[in-house]
Parts: C-alpha cells; sequence; structure tokens
C-alpha cells in the first residue's frame, strides 16, 4: 500500500508533515520529486527519488544518502547499531549518541558516513573510519531507491544503486540533455569575446520537465565555442579550458614567438613526446611540449578567475602589465631544467634494473610527475619544485649501494600513503595535481631518502596520517 498520512504521522496528527517527508528535496541545485511507500518486504519500500533521465548527469550520490528528515534520525541509528562489536560498544546507549549527531551534525552536508565517522570521532576520540559502516546491514526502506524517468511517465530503470544507474544510463542522459537545446545558449566558431553576459546557470523546458543546464566556453582549438553542459562540475572544467583558449588566441603573437624561441631543446622536446600516461588517472594531452607550455602559461595567469563578461575579459588582459613572452620564456628555462634532470635520473635509474624492488617504485614515482602532458597539467609554481624531487631520487640511488634493505622499510612506508591516495584518485574525477596532499607525498619522500634536501614544510608519517584524516571530517 502507498504510504498515507497515519503511517508518517502520531495518530494525534491529521497532516503528513511536510517537513519531515517532503514532495520533494533540492539535490545538487535540482529539485527531484519523492515518493513514500510503507509495505515491509516490497522493493520499493521506504522513498523512490524520481529522477529525468536528462537530469542523471546533474546529481551526485551524497545527496541523496541522508534520505529525508523524517527517517534520519532511524538510519543513524540503524548505521551505528550495524556496527561491529568492537566498535559499537563505543557509543552506548546509542540513541543518546544518535541525538548528539542530530543537535552537532548539519543535515545533507558531504557524505553521510564521513561525516558520521568524524563526529562520532569528536565526541569519543575513537578512530572510526566511513568503511567501518556496513550499509548491507540497513533495512531496505533506510536506503533512497531511484527510478529512472525517460519523460513524465515512461520509468527506464529502478535501483537502489545510484552510481550503477548512472554508469549504466550517463552517455544516454547526455544525448537526451543534447536534445533539448534546440532553442537554448550555444554559439561556435569565435575568435574573439562577442558573447553576452555569461550565466552560471540556465533552466530550460523538455518535453514537460525543467532541466537546469551549465553554460561554459568550449575549447574548439582554433576557436572557442559556447554550450550548455549537463553538470556544473563538467561545466567549470570545460568553462576554464575554453578561457585558456580565448586568451590564447588574445596572445597569438607572444606565444608563437615562445614556440620558436624558448630554453626548450629539440631532443627534450622530442623525449617529452614520448612520455607514457599517467598510470592511475586519464589526462589530456596537447600537441606537443609547445602546446603544453602555452595552455600552462595561460593557465597560470587568468585560469583562477571565473570570467563571464567581456568587461572582466578586457580588464583581465590589461592586467598582464609584464611581458607574457618573457613570462614564457621563464617558464620554459624550468621546464627545460626539470627534463634535464629527468634524463639524469633515468640514465642512473637504467643501472639499477636487476634490482627489481627499487627500480619499480622509482619508476612508479617517476611516472606520476612526469608523465604524458604533465606540463599542461602540473601549475607552474608546482614544475618549479621538480628539481628538488628529482634531485631527491639522484641521491636515493648514490645511497642504496649497501643498504637496499632499509630503503625497501622506507619505500614501503612512502607506498603506504601513495596507494591510499591514488585509490581515491581513481574513485574520483578529482585532478591529482590540485590536490595537496598529492605534494606532500613528494616531501614525505625527500625526508626519508634525501635529508640534505630541506623539505618546504615539516613532515613525518603521524603529520601525514593526520593531514589524511582531515580531509574525512
Amino acid at each position: 500500500m502507498e504510504l498515507t498520512t497515519e503511517d508518517v504521522s502520531s495518530k494525534e496528527e491529521s497532516t503528513v508533515d511536510a517537513q519531515k517527508f517532503p514532495d520533494v528535496r533540492l539535490i545538487n541545485g535540482v529539485p527531484i520529486n519523492l515518493n513514500y511507500r510503507f509495505e515491509p518486504g516490497h522493493q520499493d519500500d521506504g522513498v523512490t527519488a524520481e529522477i529525468p533521465l536528462a537530469q542523471l548527469n546533474q546529481l551526485t550520490e551524497e545527496g541523496f544518502e541522508w534520505l529525508v528528515p523524517g527517517l534520519y534520525a532511524e538510519k543513524l541509528q540503524a548505521l551505528i547499531k550495524g556496527l561491529p562489536k568492537n566498535l559499537r560498544k563505543q557509543f552506548v546507549p546509542v540513541p543518546n549518541y544518535v541525538e548528539a549527531c542530530i543537535d552537532g551534525m548539519e543535515y545533507s552536508s558531504g557524505r553521510l558516513l564521513e561525516k558520521l565517522a568524524g563526529f562520532l570521532n569528536k565526541l569519543t576520540g575513537s578512530n572510526l573510519r566511513a568503511s567501518d559502516f556496513e550499509l548491507e546491514k540497513l533495512p531496505p526502506h533506510l536506503s533512497m531507491s531511484f527510478c529512472i524517468l525517460r519523460d513524465k511517465s515512461n520509468v527506464l530503470a529502478v535501483s537502489k544503486d545510484f552510481n550503477a544507474l548512472k554508469r549504466q544510463y550517463a552517455e544516454k542522459a547526455g544525448a537526451q540533455f543534447q536534445t533539448a537545446l534546440s532553442d537554448a545558449l550555444s554559439s561556435t566558431g569565435s575568435k574573439k569575446w562577442q558573447f553576452d553576459e555569461i550565466p552560471e546557470q540556465q533552466t530550460i523546458q523538455h518535453q514537460g520537465q525543467e532541466l537546469k543546464g551549465f553554460p561554459a566556453l568550449v575549447d574548439e582549438k582554433t576557436s572557442v565555442g559556447l554550450r550548455l553542459m549537463d553538470s556544473a562540475e563538467e561545466a567549470q572544467k570545460t568553462h576554464k579550458d575554453g578561457l585558456i583558449r580565448l586568451f590564447r588566441l588574445k596572445f597569438a603573437k607572444e606565444l608563437k614567438k615562445l614556440s620558436r624561441q624558448s630554453a626548450i631543446t629539440t631532443s627534450q622536446a622530442f623525449s617529452y613526446q614520448h612520455l607514457n600516461p599517467h598510470p592511475h588517472c586519464q589526462r589530456s594531452v596537447g600537441e606537443d611540449i609547445f602546446d603544453d607550455l602555452a595552455h600552462q602559461l595561460i593557465a597560470s595567469y587568468f585560469a583562477d578567475q571565473d570570467i563571464r563578461t567581456e568587461k572582466k575579459f578586457d580588464q583581465a588582459v590589461q592586467k598582464n602589465d609584464v611581458s607574457l613572452y618573457a613570462k614564457g620564456y621563464e617558464l620554459s628555462e624550468t621546464i627545460s631544467s626539470l627534463l634535464a634532470q629527468h634524463q639524469r635520473v633515468m640514465e642512473a635509474l637504467n643501472k639499477w634494473r636487476n634490482e627489481k624492488a627499487l627500480y619499480t617504485d622509482i619508476s612508479q614515482q617517476l611516472s606520476c610527475l612526469c608523465f604524458e602532458g604533465f606540463i599542461r597539467h602540473v601549475p607552474a609554481d608546482q614544475l618549479e619544485f621538480y628539481t628538488r624531487y628529482l634531485k631527491a631520487i639522484l641521491i636515493r640511488l648514490e645511497k642504496a649501494a649497501g643498504q637496499l634493505e632499509k630503503d625497501a622499510v622506507k619505500a614501503k612506508q612512502a607506498q603506504f600513503f601513495e596507494k591510499k591516495f591514488w585509490q581515491f584518485i581513481a574513485s574520483t574525477d578529482t585532478a591529482p595535481e590540485d590536490d595537496s596532499f598529492r605534494w606532500l607525498l613528494e616531501e614525505f619522500r625527500i625526508s626519508l631518502f634525501a635529508q640534505q634536501i630541506k623539505t618546504r614544510q615539516p613532515i613525518s608519517e603521524k603529520r601525514l596520517e593526520k593531514a589524511w584524516a582531515a580531509r574525512f571530517n
């Protein structure tokens, strides 16, 4: 039977509490209709979110994890009671801790399990992790169900696994979103700013559904377009690349000179083209080292601004009161130096091919530092520190003879944190180069293998553990 007033209200109440059991919840800024059913044992028992296919890519799982306010306390209690006994005994009596969580945690802010673990740790000093909660033990009605709608009444799929639905239907969702754009904001082939103010979002109507689109400049290599994207995250990345291209078109004369007159040698340009792809994530690649140099140079000057008007674009251009070519040449000198150092490291490392553990560990480190297209992605101010990282490897190789066992112990210390980090990166759409923890890992290796090179900040296993834990609290 469908959920009735009596099912969700006390006997004294005559109407459903709309705040506890809302008909609509805002998820990632998108209004999502909710249906309720009270029928233990039925596959639809609990709350079902109705998601139009065209809006699927705009949503993430985290907003749905909190269910609705009317079931929030029950879900928290079930999660705590479902902990393994050795952990659960720290949170007795459970109702008291549930009440403290409701009072102290901001509802629907972040990932539920991470927030819950972090809050309970603060209360008790425990070391609870999000992975300690056993979701499979939850009663079915305490996990959201999802109904994907092809149109207002045509059901495409139903499941409790949001991420599985998104993997299966993301491409179709994007295609349907694009079919709704016939009258929406779009243009192509622009070589200079010729747009009105670009809004951060735009609402469109499609088959009786209200869809939210996110306008972004699009890099077309020799020009720039304007297009609606179906997710804010994708729009942000696309708009940044579009802005970089527009600035590159504006400074085409200076960048052409840089490609012909830089500190980068022909052999370095050739070796750069033969670097291997990043081992843990897909990274875009430019035409050659000079394309990536131009991209990074412009990004270092302009890409930190979310420019959406011609006035702000012109202001950003005028603010560049230093010769772009001169700054570009300085960056090319940094790149030339690090590539020369990389070549020295590779030559030294090749002598250790027979020491598999050492050779493999350093090869892995290098593949995450100097991967195909890395100049395009690693911020210019971070590239300046590459010679330190590479020098530390040379020092490690010089010291390795006669103390391989000691070296292996240190390598395992570094690998422990690196494995966690790269697994996290692989499970998200995060750019590792923009993550400060990524560079803490390199500083930690310096502290382990080349203490004579001073680290940029105090670093140790304990500091890394604390920094890692802070990410999820």
